[in-house]
């Protein structure tokens, strides 16, 4: 291999595509999806349709969009592989055989036919002889022409030195070599055989050869037990006298990361983010190497283990909200679990409220989350109200309601209107009013319809949103509006309310309530957000936008999962067209 480490890694920016950033895209799997560029350049794959990244340990991260696909009707997909042929000669391709190179200017694609087949492995020997895998079928571009090796048993994996030096990995412990003149199979088992598949292969010399637990060393197939291996390896990469392994999970010890080098093993302590089931590990050079997770990259210049970037992805529905305008205090409720976590300084989502929250609301002044709970038998029945507040530190503190024995005080809402001044409601048709000293019951006409949600514009104007009734109050008593708005989200844009009852958005002036969706309302809507009456968005199976006078569809890119069942919850920070949203792969802002 040759020398020459490329330093530490520097801090990612945030990564951008249509006006939405996030903090890295998915990494790939067992080097299919990368490859080494100059000056240590990693490219990274996939992250979107016909979309790449790239970073050096000196920059941030970039977009980079491929040239579209010339054929009208022709299936792209991401890319699914990459290989360099040299620092300035790499191909990447899609499952649906789109191919594209890189010149070390510029990416563009070739025509079609280049590839022949399906491409979930591309790896060159040189620049005339490429090796493919698609559906577990190999084959091999020498000079322009395709041929078909015939490996016995599905194959998953290829790596080499050069055209005489290829080997191949595949189900069952297959294990073949291509000589540079002949097709030999070294290792072939049964179908039905328990010899685990072959998923990777690594050369770590002319003569060494890392293929799932074993090595093949000068012809002769060695166990990681007989080579001395802290325990059995997943992924294997570098040289054999200084390499890199994932081990195994055996069901009693977790995985880990490890280097052998001077003779000695060295466990490395990896971030909390870095998935080591997920991993991928790729260099140029003994102190140039990646290693990539879901969410997490790392890079070694061969003396420090660095941390480029790490990020975990909150659930993947909630409603989210946030303290302050930098966004480096963002609250997400998993609806689906009823858990409360909180990201600080764009750091990890962590749990801090362990389950049955109901619903919840952020300010500066602190945090409300409620919920209820069965009344202590022996006793009368009824449901409990459970209010309690965060308001920095590690605890919670208990916010005690008023209850009447028999009662069922399930509470779903909070809004925290000022710092003194936060309702919550819930089933039973109960409301309550917190002031900074004591909570409250609020009495209305209502007495038995349950209520989902609250919101307002200010002490005077609050509202109360239930599926067959609606509260407001106006500074002095809580009545029912004469209009019915089942809302299941809504925002404050000024002076004015909306609400979002599917399929529609509803907007309250002061004095009535006005539909302003287009017409047929929108698909599955979840979430609203807005600034004002000129500046709303609905997050549902799409993202929409309301200018003050139409609505429009903002393209979203592919990997923000941003519709019904993978979208969540949006939130801003009072500036127009400036808000995040959570989904299954991290948070976005856009602006």
């Amino acid at each position: 291999m040759p020398d020459g480490g490329v330093g530490s890694c520097s801090s990612i920016t945030p990564w951008c595509m249509d006006g939405f950033c996030m903090s890295l895209p998915e990494a790939p799997k067992h080097r299919r999806g990368a490859a080494i560029g100059a000056n240590g350049r990693l490219w990274l794959a996939p992250v979107s349709s016909n979309t790449l990244a790239t970073i050096s340990p000196a920059s941030s991260l970039e977009k980079v969009v491929l040239p579209s696909v010339n054929q009208p009707g022709q299936m792209v997909g991401a890319v699914s592989a990459m290989t360099a042929v040299s620092p300035t000669d790499i191909y990447a391709c899609s499952p649906f055989s789109i191919v594209w190179h890189y010149d070390g200017a510029q990416w563009s694609q070739l025509p079609a036919g280049w590839l022949n087949g399906e491409c979930d492995v591309l790896w060159a020997a040189s620049a005339n002889d490429f090796w493919s895998i698609g559906l577990n079928t190999l084959r091999r571009k020498l000079n322009g022409t395709w041929t078909s090796p015939a490996a016995s048993l599905p194959v998953y994996a290829v790596d080499g030195r050069g055209p005489d030096n290829v080997w191949i990995g595949g189900s069952h412990g297959y294990l073949a070599h291509w000589d540079g003149t002949q097709y030999q199979v070294l290792i072939d088992v049964s179908q039905d055989s328990d010899v685990p598949d072959v998923r990777a292969v690594a050369l770590l010399g002319p003569s060494d050869i890392a293929f799932g637990t074993n090595r093949l060393i000068n012809g002769n197939v060695m166990t990681s037990a007989q080579l001395g291996y802290p325990a059995a390896p997943e992924i294997t990469w570098g040289s054999s006298d200084d390499f890199w392994i994932v081990t195994k999970f055996n069901g009693l010890t977790p995985r880990a990361l490890w280097h052998f080098s001077g003779g000695a093993w060295t466990q490395q302590t990896v971030p909390a983010a870095f998935d080591l089931s997920a991993t991928e590990i790729i260099g140029s050079a003994t102190n140039a190497v990646w290693f990539l997770s879901d969410h997490a990259i790392l890079h070694w210049d061969g003396s420090v283990l660095a941390s480029c970037a790490t990020w975990q992805p909150p659930q993947p529905t909630g409603r989210l909200r946030g303290i302050g305008a930098s966004y480096q205090e963002l609250w997400l409720h998993e609806a689906s679990t009823n858990q409360l976590f909180r990201s600080e300084a764009g750091a990890a989502f962590v749990n801090v409220h362990l389950g049955g929250v109901e619903g919840f609301d952020a300010h500066s002044s602190g945090v409300f989350a409620v919920a209820g709970t069965d009344a202590p038998s022996p006793g009368p029945s009824g449901t409990l109200p459970i209010v309690e507040r965060y308001a920095g530190g590690t605890s919670w503190t208990s916010i005690t309601c008023p209850w009447t024995p028999g009662d069922f005080s399930w509470l779903r809402a909070a809004k925290v209107i000022g710092g003194n001044d936060v309702w919550f409601a819930g089933d039973g048709g109960h409301v309550y009013h917190w002031d900074g000293s004591a909570c409250t019951a609020v009495s209305h006409p209502l007495a038995s319809t349950p209520f989902r949600r609250i919101e307002g514009t200010g002490p005077s104007d609050v509202w109360f949103f239930g599926d067959s009734a609606t509260l407001h109050w106006n500074g002095t008593s809580l009545l029912r509006n004469a209009q019915t708005i089942p809302a299941i989200d809504a925002v404050a844009a000024g002076t004015h309310l909306l609400a979002l009852a599917d399929p529609d958005v509803r907007e309250w002036d002061g004095t009535t309530w006005t539909t302003i969706s287009p017409a047929g309302g929108f698909v599955s809507p979840r979430q609203i957000w807005s600034t004002s009456t000129s500046d709303i968005w609905v997050d549902g199976v799409t993202l929409n936008h309301f200018d003050g006078s139409s609505w429009t569809t903002v393209a979203v890119p592919p990997q923000v999962y941003a519709g019904f069942g993978n979208g969540g919850g949006i939130w801003g920070n009072g500036v127009p067209g400036d808000f995040v949203i959570s989904h299954r792969s991290g948070i976005l802002h856009h602006q």
